[in-house]
């Protein structure tokens, strides 16, 4: 503690000055490389009748004549610099997540098959472990 018993503020991020140590690190290095991952997963059953197990929401089209899989997939590879996208999906979609990939003109860099849905952390876990081992 300071004079008075008041603390040293240190700046917050963003808009105010980094510490000369993150600064380094970050100028020092190669540009950093995106790789989006995409998670596909889902067993459906919130839209349900029209999302079914085997043909949930992320592979209907639901707002354009493209799945919601393929508008992000799209997205992703409309960013100049973005790796080809890490697609995490259940083994039972995996044909009709490759279909869609192929009819979006996307080749993905990976597609990463869940034998049991475990839900968002451990799928978002592994696309970033391969993520990182593919483009470090």
């Amino acid at each position: 503690m300071g004079e008075g018993g008041s603390r040293k503020r240190r700046p917050a991020w963003p808009g105010q000055q980094r510490p000369s140590w993150m600064a380094r690190r970050m100028t020092d290095r190669d540009p950093v490389r995106i790789v989006p991952v995409i998670l596909s997963g889902g067993s459906g059953v919130r839209l349900w009748p029209v999302s079914r197990a085997l043909y949930p929401k992320q592979l209907l089209p639901l707002v354009t004549r493209r799945s919601m899989l393929q508008e992000t997939a799209v997205r992703a590879g409309e960013v100049a610099g973005h790796a080809a996208p890490v697609v995490v999906c259940n083994h039972e979609h995996r044909f009709a997540v490759a279909e869609q990939l192929r009819e979006a003109g996307i080749a993905a860099g990976a597609v990463v098959l869940e034998p049991v849905a475990r839900g968002t952390a451990p799928a978002a876990a592994l696309g970033a472990l391969l993520a990182a081992r593919e483009a470090p």
